[in-house]
């Protein structure tokens, strides 16, 4: 199921992307609040059937962003920080360059992972470096006007047979380990990257 289901953070980002982040504070705040509020209820909720755990982790539903359960808010509020100075990158750039420059951080932090098994980053793509690429990826796909050039049954075929490699090589790593292995699903493979982009321009 990972090996397909698992590429939402990342659309996400390419959208994220794709659009341009423009940081607001006010917005960010009214992020910041929303997520609160619903951690201390959940908080709460733990506290009442006893499951709430030790002081770290009260710690991380009292404050969210920088707490471990939220990975995902704590990334996207250090890559909307930073969106002024990758944007202005981006721009100085040009898309030749981009380009390169994807390619060598696809090269370090997805093919080595996805071809060695060493995760560099050591967070399986649940970080700050993942997103980042992702957000240059989106980038570039809105800059080389990649939108609407090819057909959708081509990259459906396209997502369809990434999607099926991405499972056979899990299966067989099941088969020569005994074990579930989800090691090529993992965020930071090029597989689900492939898949996730391949979504993206489909839809």
């Amino acid at each position: 199921a990972d090996s397909v289901g698992n590429i939402g953070v990342s659309c996400f980002i390419l959208i994220s992307g794709y659009f341009g982040i423009r940081w607001n504070g006010k917005k960010m705040i009214k992020l910041d609040l929303m997520l609160i509020f619903y951690c201390w209820i959940g908080l709460a909720f733990r506290l009442a059937w006893g499951t709430a755990g030790g002081g770290e982790n009260i710690l991380s539903y009292l404050f969210p962003v920088i707490g471990k359960y939220s990975w995902y808010f704590t990334c996207y509020f250090a890559l909307a920080a930073l969106s002024p100075f990758l944007n202005e990158a981006i721009e100085r750039l040009g898309q030749r360059r981009l380009k390169q420059l994807i390619l060598v951080m696809l090269l370090i932090f997805s093919g080595v992972t996805t071809f060695f098994f060493f995760d560099i980053t050591g967070d399986s793509g649940k970080g700050i470096v993942q997103m980042v690429m992702l957000y240059l990826i989106g980038r570039y796909i809105r800059i080389s006007g990649m939108v609407g050039r090819y057909r959708a049954g081509k990259l459906a075929a396209a997502f369809a047979a990434a999607a099926a490699v991405n499972i056979a090589l899990n299966g067989t790593l099941y088969v020569v380990t005994g074990t579930v292995q989800n090691r090529f699903a993992r965020d930071n493979t090029l597989f689900i990257i492939a898949e996730a982009v391949l979504a993206f321009l489909i839809f």
